[in-house]
């Protein structure tokens, strides 16, 4: 199955990524926020490389991200991995992009409640779940806004999300881009 997908992507991009036409090259780091259908929320930092030739963009992406909540154990951790594929939109100073793909998650989401831990301090108790891992195939989106100032430096928005069978979450991070982006 892994040899039909890599195939099938290989042929599918195989004419726009090896075409002699102008190709830009650069790479994003993030910090945000995420939220999923669950009512959990935390924190998400992210990674990206990005290839855009012409109108067209093909992104490989890393996302983790880990929910915020104390006296709970364990947290919900969602890990996102994705190719995808958009189109960009570029003036002078912004540029505009969306795209979707095809990826996988992996991670851990609390299930049933196992215990309430007695506080060993006297102050604070612990709530203990149980927990499954998750691990699947998914459906990643994105959306960015950059503002690019400089020809290798630029800041943007990315609005995420991931759709999955245990556990879709949307956000938005923060972004530097380092790179070829003019």
């Amino acid at each position: 199955m892994k040899k039909f997908i890599s195939l099938f992507l290989f042929i599918f991009f195989a004419k726009s990524l090896f075409s002699q036409t102008e190709k830009i090259v650069n790479f994003e780091f993030g910090v945000g926020s995420f939220a999923n259908f669950e009512k959990s929320t935390g924190f998400s930092f992210g990674a990206a490389g990005n290839l855009a030739k012409e109108n067209n963009l093909y992104t490989f992406r890393y996302i983790r991200n880990i929910e915020f909540i104390l006296f709970t154990n364990p947290e919900n951790e969602l890990i996102d991995f994705g190719f995808l594929y958009g189109k960009i939109f570029r003036s002078e100073y912004f540029a505009f992009s969306a795209s979707l793909g095809l990826g996988f998650v992996s991670g851990k989401k609390r299930t049933d409640k196992m215990t309430n831990q007695p506080p060993s301090s006297g102050l604070i108790s612990t709530t203990n779940y149980n927990s499954e891992k998750i691990f699947g195939i998914a459906a990643p989106c994105e959306a960015n806004l950059d503002f690019i100032g400089l020809k290798h430096f630029g800041i943007g928005v990315k609005c995420f999300g991931n759709v999955n069978i245990d556990f879709p979450v949307m956000g938005f991070l923060c972004s530097l881009k380092l790179g070829n982006l003019k």
